[in-house]
């Protein structure tokens, strides 16, 4: 072999091998490590194209870029956050999910089938009560690798709910305390500051708190199944009933003295209004839900 054959094909092994690290080093940067809640690694993609969304946080994903193959059909579907073509699937539905070749699920950290999705697909479990809907924001743009993104989509909701907040407060006083109340047929669920039914709004976003009595017993899992003996205790200035349809509820307690003779009904400071409008705290659905809000509490 002569020195210049030997030159060339030295060199060609080396930019061959050269070649071959850099995609090595690419294949490496495709994904990522991420820490669940549990404490557990998962290697996710950078770029996830096909994820399924097996939780509320759909309009997280899209409005950080993502548009979900999947959804938790479990949810009414959101008025606020339009699916894209996503495939509505059971939140422990195997075979569906599987149909839809994820690359990355998320789920809840109750979901008592994570082993399973764990097979198909990267899958990262949320525990939701450690966070508020903004921090859940943020944690899926860590997810997603577009954190800084999230905390300036957060700031601008903040900013947003604020500026909404102090309108309200100049119509309503912005000491008086507000309660959210589902009315059953025989009890009453008081709605913490971080469990949907626009408590987000109404207390993260426009700073109202609860009366004393409620701020006091709500437990940490952010809500109080009591009996309608409690209701003048727990009620503020202003309540706001979520309804199915947006209407008064067919109730004992409404057509009883304990509901005439508090004060906040006899002054006519109840609203009604469709708690399926309100049962996500994506972004896209916190804006829309605080203009609703707003309106609601200012015609």
């Amino acid at each position: 072999m002569s020195k210049k054959l030997f030159v060339l094909i030295t060199t060609l092994l080396l930019i061959l091998a050269a070649c071959g690290n850099k995609d090595d080093d690419s294949s490496k940067s495709n994904t990522h490590k991420y820490k669940t809640d549990e404490g557990k690694t998962v290697e996710i993609p950078d770029k996830p194209k096909r994820v399924v969304v097996l939780t509320t946080d759909q309009g997280s994903f899209q409005k950080l870029g993502v548009d979900p193959v999947g959804t938790d059909a479990d949810f009414p579907k959101s008025k606020y956050v339009d699916d894209k073509d996503a495939k509505r699937v059971g939140s422990e539905d195997i075979e569906a999910v599987t149909k839809l070749k994820p690359d990355l699920i998320i789920t809840y950290n109750a979901n008592p089938q994570i082993k399973k999705f764990e097979k198909i697909a990267p899958t990262v479990p949320f525990d939701h009560s450690k966070r508020t809907f903004k921090e859940v924001h943020v944690e899926i743009g860590k997810l997603l690798g577009k954190e800084d993104k999230a905390k300036e989509q957060v700031k601008e909701l903040e900013d947003l709910m604020s500026k909404e907040g102090k309108t309200v407060k100049e119509e309503i006083g912005k000491d008086s305390t507000v309660s959210i109340m589902e009315v059953g047929p025989k009890e009453l669920t008081l709605i913490g500051k971080n469990f949907g039914r626009g408590s987000e709004v109404i207390y993260q976003g426009f700073g109202f708190k609860h009366p004393a009595a409620a701020e006091k017993d709500i437990p940490k899992e952010g809500w109080l199944t009591t009996s309608f003996e409690n209701f003048s205790k727990y009620t503020g200035d202003y309540l706001l009933i979520p309804t199915e349809d947006g209407k008064k509820p067919t109730s004992s307690l409404i057509d009883g003295s304990i509901w005439k003779n508090t004060k906040a009904v006899k002054e006519d400071h109840v609203y009604y209004y469709p708690k399926n409008e309100f049962m996500y705290s994506d972004p896209i659905s916190i804006e829309k839900q605080t203009e609703y809000l707003k309106n609601m509490l200012t015609k």
